[in-house]
């Protein structure tokens, strides 16, 4: 991207050589005449720093982190029969949404799931379960688990009621 003279230009560095991510911010952008968030016209910074944040923090497109293919296998295994269930990229990995809801993910690092706060006070007791940390900030109601977790078919499948039942708590989307 060139540098059109906006003090917020160097925010896209980063990414410069990502032809992936120019590619995907050219499709997006040349679908809509003016950004959804800052009305800014198309093609213009604004609608690119809107789209790269918001891409960036919710598909983890430029996490590091690869995909988990066993893990998302046993996860959808433990899920199929569910209804309302939905499974997109999300987090550097893979997520499942309960009626629109986050429920739970796969990642390199391990499980997330979302058990509502004030229900996980019983799970970093367990070890290998730990509160999920984001950006160095505690993320209440979710927890992270390790694969000596989520490898353990009762470990991981007491992780996945508790979280469809915080999530079938939650209104639908």
């Amino acid at each position: 991207m060139q540098n059109t003279g906006d003090k917020n230009a160097s925010y896209f560095l980063a990414v410069e050589d990502n032809m992936s991510a120019k590619a995907e911010v050219r499709a997006a952008v040349g679908t809509v005449e003016r950004c959804l968030a800052c009305e800014a016209d198309r093609g213009s910074l604004l609608c690119l720093r809107f789209f790269f944040a918001f891409h960036a923090f919710f598909c983890g497109y430029f996490s590091a982190m690869a995909r988990n293919k066993v893990l998302e296998e046993l996860l959808n295994d433990d899920l199929a029969q569910i209804r309302g269930l939905s499974e997109k990229a999300m987090f550097g990995g893979r997520a499942w949404l309960l009626n629109g809801n986050l429920l739970c993910g796969a990642r390199d690092d391990g499980m997330l799931a979302r058990l509502g706060k004030g229900n996980d006070a019983w799970a970093p007791a367990t070890p290998g379960i730990a509160p999920m940390i984001s950006r160095g900030r505690q993320m209440h109601g979710w927890v992270r688990a390790t694969p000596e977790v989520y490898e353990d078919d009762a470990l991981r499948r007491k992780l996945l009621k508790a979280a469809l039942d915080f999530t079938r708590s939650l209104p639908k989307k």
